[in-house]
């Protein structure tokens, strides 16, 4: 199971999540307007389980007892299905007059940390118009890796080139996103350049911007940590 919350002064919120298939299906799992609220009780998730294809999950939240509200959080768990696996969580329409909501998430059938402590969660992002999430496409990797641990590794999906020599006729290649095979070609004499493609940030050098790692705006990146768990960093934009 997967607990996750999301968290607001006072918004509408779909989440979409979805679960690897060979033909999609969607499916509303959950309609706050249709079944009743979601549970404020991170101990006691509202319970869902998920189908093949894209889920999703509707609700409303109207803020903290500070800001004159009653409902300020929403707790869900997911089961996801035998020989399946959850590829994507999606916060897909966000309706609210505050510009920026939260949404987060932990394994298990329950939320045990503090909720608001950036370390309870696998993952978590920030959204809206004014989502702030550290770094962005526009951003270099020395700006990334500065709001990171130094015992982590973020990755990107697709892998790049790394800079360096052709091992055929010595032409400079510079760092280029891995998104066909024509990149492994050098330019001068069009023969397999020999260097390597990597998916771990770490390897470009701090001042390459993340853009030029085929890292696109508000990109959410895996970061694999030293105990050999992932958790998601949504990047701004």
């Amino acid at each position: 199971m997967h607990s996750a919350s999301v968290t607001k002064k006072s918004l509408f919120s779909v989440a979409v999540c979805a679960l690897l298939v060979a033909a999609p299906a969607k499916a509303t799992v959950y309609n706050e307007a249709v079944s009743g609220d979601l549970s404020d009780d991170k101990a006691a998730p509202t319970a869902l389980t998920l189908t093949p294809g894209f889920n999703s999950v509707i609700g409303t939240v109207a803020g903290f007892p500070e800001f004159g509200g009653t409902d300020p959080q929403d707790w869900v768990s997911f089961t996801i299905p035998t020989g399946f696996v959850m590829t994507s969580y999606v916060n897909a329409r966000f309706v609210s007059s505050d510009p920026q909501g939260f949404t987060g998430f932990q394994v298990g059938s329950s939320f045990p940390g503090d909720e608001f402590a950036a370390g309870s969660y696998a993952g978590y992002a920030h959204f809206g118009t004014a989502a702030d999430n550290g770094g962005g496409s526009g951003s270099t990797v020395g700006d990334l890796l500065a709001g990171l641990p130094d015992d982590s590794e973020p990755l990107t999906w697709e892998g790049f080139l790394l800079p360096g020599n052709c091992g055929n006729c010595g032409a400079y290649c510079p760092i280029a996103p891995y998104l066909e095979a024509e990149v492994m070609l050098c330019a001068k004499c069009g023969q397999r350049t020999g260097l390597p493609v990597t998916q771990r940030i770490r390897d470009a050098a701090s001042s390459v911007m993340l853009r030029d790692l085929g890292v696109a705006p508000q990109e959410i990146l895996a970061v694999a940590q030293s105990w050999g768990e992932f958790r998601w960093l949504r990047l701004s934009r």
